[in-house]
């Protein structure tokens, strides 16, 4: 095996490697997980939860909620997966809304209803943040509004959308209401 710090080269010559990690013995995952290595916890299926993967994940809804609008003229949908607050405490966590415990989203898109009013090019999904952002768009001299419509997943299997309607002013300026959950369907 040879050993000291003697020979390799490289980059990381001199560092040791993170020995792999394992899940404590009784966090075996349930059968309904991979422990992951790397971090030493449980990946749990779709539909389950919890440090051993033993708890069923709760119904989420996607809830949207406007952000402030920019100076800019800009606007944001902030989003977060959440399930019902007599079941789960309220959460400390950024994207947690009114009481309700946020799951993050692995993955989320937003489609609007009108490309001559808003087009796609005008969202960005900002996944990590849990954001929406609507740019600011060329001033027209008339007024419109479209339907943006969010749609997210935290396990993969459970898409959830909810939609707003995003009102664009004369001189380009936009701003966003929430109109509701739209519910959403198990994928596979």
């Amino acid at each position: 095996r040879g050993g000291g710090n003697g020979g390799g080269g490289g980059p990381q010559a001199g560092l040791a490697a993170s020995p792999p990690r394992e899940c404590a013995p009784d966090l075996l995952c349930s059968g309904r997980g991979a422990c992951d290595t790397q971090l030493g916890r449980c990946d749990c299926d779709p539909g389950w939860e919890g440090a051993a993967c033993d708890v069923p994940a709760p119904d989420r809804r996607l809830r949207l909620t406007p952000g402030p609008s920019s100076a800019d003229g800009a606007a944001t949908l902030r989003f977060a997966l959440a399930a019902a607050a007599s079941t789960y405490p309220p959460s400390t966590r950024p994207g947690s809304h009114r009481g309700l415990r946020a799951a993050p989203a692995r993955f989320a898109f937003a489609v609007t209803s009108d490309e001559g009013v808003l087009p796609a090019d005008a969202l960005a999904v900002a996944v990590d943040d849990g954001e929406v952002r609507i740019a600011r768009q060329p001033p027209r001299g008339t007024a419109g509004s479209a339907v943006v419509t969010v749609t997210a997943t935290a396990d993969g299997a459970a898409l959830r959308s909810a939609a707003a309607i995003v009102r664009v002013a004369a001189d380009g300026s936009v701003d966003a209401t929430a109109i509701g959950d739209l519910g959403g369907d198990e994928v596979g």
